[in-house]
C-alpha cells in the first residue's frame, strides 16, 4: 500500500487521484482506548448493520479493509448490504479499523 500510495502524509489525496472516493470508519465512535480483543470485536460487530447501510448507499464496486480484524465485518456487511463488490484486506500494524469503497 505504501509503495502504492506513497508517504502516509499523501494518502488520502493520493487515493482520491486514483478513483477512490471514500474512506470509512467501520467503528463510527472512538474504540483507541479498548486493549481487549474480546471487547472490540464486540464493538465491531454491533455496527456491521450500519457500515451495511452505508455501502447500500454508496453502492461500492471493490471495498478495502485497512485492517485484518475486521475482514469478518466487512464481509458480513457486504453480504447484508447485497453489495456484489470485491472485497481486499490491506493489514495495516496500529491502524483505526477503516473501510475505503470504490464507486460504481
Amino acid at each position: 500500500m505504501k509503495e502504492f500510495f506513497g508517504a502516509a502524509s499523501n494518502f488520502l489525496p493520493a487515493f482520491q487521484a486514483r478513483g477512490f472516493f471514500f474512506l470509512d470508519d467501520l467503528v463510527l465512535y472512538s474504540i483507541d482506548q479498548i486493549e481487549d480483543k474480546n471487547e472490540l470485536n464486540e464493538h465491531r460487530q454491533k455496527v456491521v448493520e450500519s457500515l451495511a447501510q452505508r455501502m447500500a448507499d454508496d453502492e461500492p464496486s471493490s471495498v478495502v479493509a485497512l485492517m485484518c480484524a475486521i475482514e469478518p465485518m466487512v464481509a458480513d456487511a457486504m453480504r447484508e448490504a447485497g453489495c456484489g463488490g470485491v472485497l481486499q484486506t490491506r493489514p495495516r500494524a496500529n491502524a483505526l479499523p477503516r473501510v475505503s469503497t470504490v464507486g460504481r
